[in-house]
This record gives structure tokens, sequence and C-alpha cells, in this order.
């Protein structure tokens, strides 16, 4: 059994997502947020609900050889910028379909990444292709950003204790795909809380701790320190369902829940242990954050 950190990347294809119906492990989940100069379909915002209770969250853009580089990055930041706290990576995509592949294309997917990772210097910016595209055209200008590489074995299943073929003169992987949706394996993306019959899956070339450090989220994710609250402050609900408990910790009988975008008034915040609980008007207690995950916020 791999002790490496499990994850899924999914996009309109994957029909749904909701983690709570996952009967597999998911420790972290990739969305495809654009494609070239349109932002993602409206299945983005309805799967966002079940991605945003993934502890450790990316977004990617299909990048297009046809439009501007530059366009296509402002057109992926505005869609993933509106919450700075929904992701923690972010993915160029370099494909060949309906793309035309070339040195410039290259040139292009660095300056997209170049572009936003100066634009959101906190987050960290991956480079995705597949071994035979990085080596004939993505070592150009490609090589310096972690790989997240899609590499696939027919046989046997469970490649995710295997590494990745690597292409010439490369030999780190920071993400290796090793199941592709469309042609292996159907029927497992129900094991993953998606709609579809296929599902891609991803590992990240370490354990879950190794990629939270990679990705620098217990620093980014320590609660602030929050004054008495003098007056009710009005928290929204931004997970799909949230427990309302008599006291402030899990230790504590579950009275009721919430739904996804629930407001409640909050009259006291307490950090405990690096998270975050806030009390209601009644008295019970809900958790804002809890392990590095967003379960509300202020509004």
């Amino acid at each position: 059994m791999t002790n490496r950190a499990q994850g899924i990347d999914i996009s309109h294809w994957d029909v749904s997502f909701d983690p709570q119906k996952a009967t597999k492990q998911i420790d972290f989940v990739i969305i495809k947020a654009s494609d070239g100069l349109y932002s993602s379909q409206p299945v983005y915002s309805k799967m966002m609900a079940g991605v945003r209770q993934i502890p450790i969250r990316g977004a990617y853009h299909y990048l297009r050889s046809g439009y501007d580089w530059k366009r296509q990055a402002d057109v992926f930041l505005e869609k993933v910028e509106k919450d700075k706290k929904d992701f923690h990576l972010y993915v160029c995509d370099f494909e060949s379909i309906n793309n035309t592949m070339s040195i410039a294309f290259s040139m292009h997917a660095n300056l997209w990444m170049e572009y936003v990772q100066k634009e959101v210097p906190t987050k960290r910016v991956v480079f995705y292709t597949n071994r035979n595209l990085y080596t004939l055209w993505g070592w150009r200008y490609c090589s310096k950003w972690p790989l997240w590489i899609a590499q696939y074995y027919n046989w046997p299943f469970g490649t995710e204790n295997r590494n990745p073929a690597m292409p010439s003169g490369r030999t780190d992987w920071s993400i290796y795909q090793f199941q592709c949706e469309r042609n292996q394996f159907p029927g497992q993306s129900r094991s993953y809380g998606c709609g579809a019959r296929f599902i891609d899956l991803d590992v990240y070339n370490g354990t879950v701790a190794d990629m939270r450090a990679w990705l620098r989220l217990d620093e980014a994710t320590t609660p602030p320190v929050v004054p008495p609250v003098d007056k009710p402050k009005v928290a929204q609900v931004m997970v799909s369902s949230l427990r309302v408990r008599a006291g402030p910790g899990t230790n504590f009988d579950v009275v009721h829940g919430l739904a996804f975008g629930a407001r409640v008034k909050v009259y006291e915040v307490k950090n405990i242990a690096g998270d975050q609980w806030a009390k209601l008007g009644e008295g019970n207690w809900i958790a804002m954050l809890y392990k590095g995950l967003r379960l509300a916020e202020f509004v």
C-alpha cells in the first residue's frame, strides 16, 4: 500500500462531485477552471461545494495555442482568485488536442506560468503535460517548473505505487496522473464521489504531510488572532454540510447541521489547537477552520 498522497483531477466530464459519497481516499483534488479564453462550464460552480471539502485543492487551465497567453492567464486568474482561500496550486495544462504544437507554444506556456506566479506569489504553479510532449516541446522553456506528468500503464492496476516513465533530461516529478478517465478502468468514478463512468487518478510524490509542506499550507492556514466579538458577526457556510455542536470541539454532541450557503450569527470565536470555532446565538458552536480546511467564513 502506497503512502503517497492520493488525488483526483476533475472537469465537466465528471458531471458532479460529492466527496461525502466517496468510498476511496481523496487527499487532494484539482479542478478545471478555464479553457482558452473561456472560464469553465456551470458544472464548475456546482462542483466547488465538494472541492472545498478536500483539504488540498488545485485549479488548472487548458492552454490554447490559438489565443494570446496573457489573455488566457487573466481569464484563469479572474476565475480562481475570487476567493483566494479556494486553491493552493495553479496548473498550466499543456496538451496537443486542438492545439498547434511548437516551440512558441512552449514559450507561451512558460510566460503563462511566470505571469500567474508573479500575480499570486503565495501559490505553487505547476506544469502539466505527458512524457512525449515534454520531450518534443515542453523542456525548451518549461523545465524549471514543478512537473505534473501523465503516463499510463495498462496493467497491473494500482500503478500509484509505481513511478512514471520520465522524459529525457528530467528525473523529478511532483504529481503523477497514472490513470486517465478516457481509456482505463471504467466504473470507478462513483467510488470517488463523481457522476461519470471514468475518473482521472493522481498521486503526489510524497506523503500528505510532504504535500502540505510543499504547498506551505500549514503556514498559510494558521488561524489569525481573533479579537472578542463585541456584536454579532455573520458567517456563511462554505461546504455542503456543516455540523453544529454543543461545544467548541469534535468531542461535543452534534445538535443539527447547516447546508452550504447558510448564514449564522457568531458571538464568540476561539482558536483551539490550530482550529477555529465560532459560538452561535443559541450557545452551540461550529468549526470555521478545521485541520486546515475553511468550513465557514465571515461575510
